[in-house]
C-alpha cells in the first residue's frame, strides 16, 4: 500500500510525517525510516528526541544501502566484496585500454588518460542509476539519427558499459545489483515485511534499483513517501518530483494489480500496470 504526503517548502508536511511515525512507534509496530545516506545521523538524531527511549526496540532510521543490508541479513542474502572508489577507476582503465583500438574517441591510440576514465566512469555511473543498460543504448546507436558525432558517442559508451559491467561483476557487487536482488527475493517471499510500516523522507527522485525496491516494498508492507510538490505539481523547479510521484502511482497500480490477479487467477481485469 502506498501513501503519498505531498507539500510545499513551508507545508506542515514532515511534521505530519514525524508524528505518524510516533503514532505507529507507540503502538509497538516495526517501524523503518528510510532517508538519503547523508541525512541518516540528522535524522537519528531528529528522531531521537521526539520518541521515547524504547523506540530503538520497533524503530530504526535507515538508508537504501543499510536497508538493503538489514534485509539480507534477516532473509539470508548476498554477500560479496565491494569496490572502492579506486577500484572502480582501475576496471574503467583496464576497459578504456582493452578497447582503445575500436572506440572512435580515442582514434586508435594507445594511452588512457586519467580525465578519460573518470568522464567515462561518471557516464556509466549514470546510465546505471537511470536503468538504461548497454543494449538500450546500442539499440540508440543504430538508429535513424542523421547525427554522426552523436551515434558514434552512443556506440562508445554502450561498448565501454558492458566491458566494464562484465570485469565488474567478476570480483565485486554493487548497490544497483543488490537492489534488484533484494526486490527479487521479495516477490518471491515477503514475509520479512509483515506488519511493518515504511517511511521515505527527503528524495525528489530515484534510482532505477530503488523504484524496484520500492515496488516490492508497497506490495507487502504499509509505505508512506514525502514528496516536495508546489501547486499544481508541474511547474518546472518541482518537475522531477512530479515525475518521481507518477511513477510511485503508476508502481502502486501494479502492486494492486498483482494483488487482485494473485486472488482471482483466471480474470485479466483489465489490469496492465506501467511501470
Amino acid at each position: 500500500m502506498l501513501t503519498l504526503f505531498e507539500g510545499g517548502l513551508a507545508s506542515p508536511m514532515h511534521k505530519e510525517l514525524t508524528s505518524a511515525i510516533a503514532a505507529s512507534v507507540e503502538l509497538g509496530r516495526r517501524v523503518y525510516l528510510i532517508v538519503p545516506e547523508q541525512q541518516t545521523v540528522n535524522a537519528e538524531c531528529e528522531m531521537s528526541e521526539l520518541l521515547p527511549p524504547s523506540a530503538p526496540l520497533s524503530f530504526e532510521v535507515t538508508n537504501f544501502t543499510r536497508f538493503i543490508n538489514t534485509a539480507f541479513r534477516a532473509m539470508g542474502g548476498i554477500s560479496r566484496e565491494y569496490a572502492t572508489g579506486a577500484a572502480r577507476s582501475l576496471i574503467m582503465w583496464r576497459a578504456l585500454t582493452e578497447l582503445t583500438p575500436v572506440l572512435s574517441m580515442t582514434r586508435g591510440r594507445s594511452s588512457v588518460s586519467e580525465g578519460l576514465v573518470r568522464k567515462a566512469l561518471s557516464a556509466v555511473l549514470e546510465m546505471q542509476s537511470l536503468g538504461i543498460t548497454p543494449e538500450m543504448l546500442a539499440d540508440a546507436a543504430d538508429a535513424d539519427v542523421n547525427d554522426r558525432r552523436l551515434t558514434e558517442k552512443l556506440s562508445d559508451l554502450s561498448l565501454i558499459y558492458s566491458l566494464f559491467t562484465d570485469l565488474y561483476a567478476k570480483r565485486f557487487s554493487d548497490s544497483s545489483t543488490d537492489a534488484a536482488a533484494l526486490a527479487e527475493m521479495l516477490s518471491r517471499d515477503g514475509s520479512f515485511l509483515e506488519g511493518a510500516e515504511i517511511y521515505v523522507d527527503g528524495f525528489t527522485s530515484f534510482t532505477d534499483g530503488q523504484y524496484r525496491i520500492l515496488g516490492a516494498l508497497m506490495r507487502h508492507a504499509s509505505l508512506t513517501v514525502t514528496l516536495t510538490l508546489g501547486r499544481g505539481g508541474e511547474s518546472y523547479e518541482y518537475s522531477e518530483s512530479a515525475a518521481t510521484r507518477r511513477r510511485l502511482i503508476a508502481l502502486a497500480d501494479g502492486a494492486e494489480c498483482d494483488k487482485r490477479l494473485k486472488k482471482f487467477p483466471t480474470r485479466d481485469d483489465e489490469c496492465n500496470p506501467v511501470i
